[in-house]
């Protein structure tokens, strides 16, 4: 309705907000059709509309009054502060693949993506008993999630447990 109204006005507006929700369409699931939790690297272009119309209230901010200058500035700090503040503060989960993946399996306890996803990473440190530990559990919470099968499999092969790595395999095969 906002981008309707302001094609009048001005057209920037609404192609801002028509080109955030074109891009943004296809990953809300109105229609599910897939697993789409990758789906947030997306974020970035959905963005550049939304980032669009804040930088044409920022330069007209910038450019008004004194009084409404300096708030501007004043926000546009703040803002700069927090998310310098909310990044740094974040960099100690991305020290490797098993921090971040524990990170949001505290969060989100039954998520069998980053189950599996922790559970790969523990296989790629040859910490194989740990990654059947988690793929235990992804394969439990998901029973149709092939991948952990695979993935178990592979560190069940690894262990010496060869019987549980074909029965895995076979899961996989079917």
């Amino acid at each position: 309705t906002i981008a309707i109204c302001s094609v009048r006005r001005t057209r920037w507006v609404a192609f801002g907000i028509i080109f955030f929700t074109v891009c943004i369409a296809p990953v809300l699931q109105l229609i599910p059709i897939a697993n789409f939790i990758i789906a947030d690297r997306y974020n970035y272009l959905r963005s550049i509309g939304i980032f669009l119309l804040v930088a044409l209230l920022c330069e007209r901010g910038l450019t008004a009054l004194k009084p409404l200058r300096v708030m501007t500035l004043g926000l546009l700090s703040l803002i700069t502060a927090g998310l310098a503040w909310m990044s740094f503060s974040r960099i100690h989960v991305w020290e490797d693949g098993v921090t971040l993946w524990t990170d949001v399996l505290n969060k989100h306890p039954d998520a069998v993506f980053a189950r599996d996803q922790r559970g790969t990473e523990y296989y790629s440190r040859r910490q194989y008993r740990e990654a059947v530990a988690d793929l235990d559990v992804a394969i439990r919470l998901s029973p149709d999630y092939t991948r952990s099968y695979l993935n178990r499999a592979a560190a069940k092969y690894r262990l010496g447990e060869f019987r549980g790595a074909i029965l895995d395999f076979t899961r996989v095969i079917q």
